[in-house]
């Protein structure tokens, strides 16, 4: 799972990639740093830390506004606290997860089991859930991934995997609300008993209901 730290809304930050660089190197002596020269990628740099629980990995969106964690939730707790410590406290940060599922407001006062608690339910539900999941294959054009893949970061997404998954979970709670009114089921269960084709009962459902 990935973790996010940002402001709630853009500001004048500006986290320095090599004022970041030798923070991180005054702290962690087995850090691995990649400074990351190409405009047109969403990451000034990348980092990793070999840490208590495992590794840290660690990037630096290019707008210098946000840090994307990847690791185990008690590192990335520490770690953004630690963050917390090195950037002024007029600016308001946020430690979330890519679904937003959870946020928690990182301040002097905010303490590494506050978050790890407020996480660790989340992974411990994804976990239980990953037996219930399935893998497929879906052709896609390649400009349609293009653009996937400059949209995710731009919306607090690791990849545009989940961006994706984002697409369809909203677009199928919407047609399962229209399903499930009554009239629809009634009418949908008359025409098949008719044997109008499916595609067309589908098509003609979609334009009633848009």
């Amino acid at each position: 799972m990935n973790y996010f730290i940002s402001p709630p809304e853009p500001t004048d930050l500006k986290i320095d990639p090599a004022q970041l660089i030798n923070a991180l190197k005054a702290e962690w002596s087995n850090i691995e740093i990649q400074t990351i020269d190409n405009p047109k990628r969403a990451y000034s740099l990348s980092f990793r830390i070999p840490l208590t629980n495992g590794i840290l990995d660690g990037r630096l969106e290019e707008t210098g506004q946000c840090v994307v964690l990847e690791g185990d939730i008690r590192d990335c707790a520490k770690f953004a606290l630690w963050l917390r410590s090195q950037l002024d406290n007029k600016y308001k940060l946020l430690f979330y997860d890519e679904a937003y599922s959870a946020t928690v407001e990182l301040s002097s006062e905010t303490t590494a089991p506050e978050i790890i608690k407020c996480f660790m339910s989340i992974e411990n539900a994804s976990a239980a859930d990953e037996s219930q999941i399935t893998t497929i294959t879906l052709p896609m054009p390649k400009n349609v991934v293009k653009s996937l893949e400059r949209i995710a970061p731009v919306f607090g997404f690791s990849n545009y995997q989940p961006l994706i998954q984002h697409y369809v979970d909203e677009g199928l709670r919407i047609d399962i609300e229209r399903l499930n009114n009554p009239s629809i089921q009634k009418l949908t269960k008359s025409l098949k008993h008719y044997g109008v084709d499916e595609g067309l009962i589908a098509k003609a459902i979609g334009e009633a209901t848009h």
